[in-house]
């Protein structure tokens, strides 16, 4: 809900500017992906809604300082919820680096109620409590680990692979990526 509250104030500033010195100067500058800090990975996940089914798509995407590509999936799950997407895309890219646990992550996720849900000790929604919780605890096992909210113009190229248009015309129907066939899409 919040995160649609801030997707429909974000589209009537751009189409309603007021032409004040300040933001004249900040509205058309381009919200880009930052590199995560030297000797970390970065982790974007996204979540995308199928309309009209009990599907969606999840992805994670995992670079380097350099930019550079070292691994990743796309997948659909079942859910029954775009809150609920989120926030098992989220759960899903911990568990695929949980093994890692010397590395320092930078998880990121254009999910703002997620991310404040996660980072806070409030009562998650009952339809992500048990998803949650389950994030919470695997983070508590992780030393090095951050969770933060990306602007979605930044969580492009997470975005992209999790659409499942992008997964039935460029992956074939069920397939997952291997980060090679990323390397060669996203750069």
């Amino acid at each position: 809900m919040v995160d649609s509250a801030l997707t429909i104030l974000h589209n009537f500033r751009r189409w309603n500017p007021k032409e004040t010195k300040s933001n004249s100067v900040n509205r058309n500058l381009p919200v880009i992906w930052q590199p995560p800090r030297r000797n970390a990975l970065k982790i974007n996940t996204d979540g995308s809604y199928v309309s009209r089914s009990p599907m969606g798509a999840i992805s994670c995407l995992i670079r380097d300082e350099s930019r550079v590509l070292c691994d990743g999936f796309a997948r659909f799950v079942r859910t029954s919820s775009i809150l609920q997407l989120e926030a098992l895309a989220l759960l899903e890219g911990i568990k695929h680096v949980q093994e890692r646990r010397s590395e320092v992550f930078e998880y990121e996720s254009d999910s703002l109620e997620v991310v404040n849900t996660i980072n806070s000790s409030n009562q998650p929604l009952w339809e992500v409590n048990a998803i949650i919780l389950e994030v919470r605890d695997l983070l508590g096992r992780l030393s090095n680990v951050s969770v933060a909210h990306i602007d979605i113009g930044a969580n492009q190229a997470a975005n992209w692979v999790g659409k499942p248009e992008t997964k039935f015309s460029f992956f074939g129907v069920g397939s997952q990526p291997s980060s090679k066939s990323l390397k060669f899409t996203l750069f």
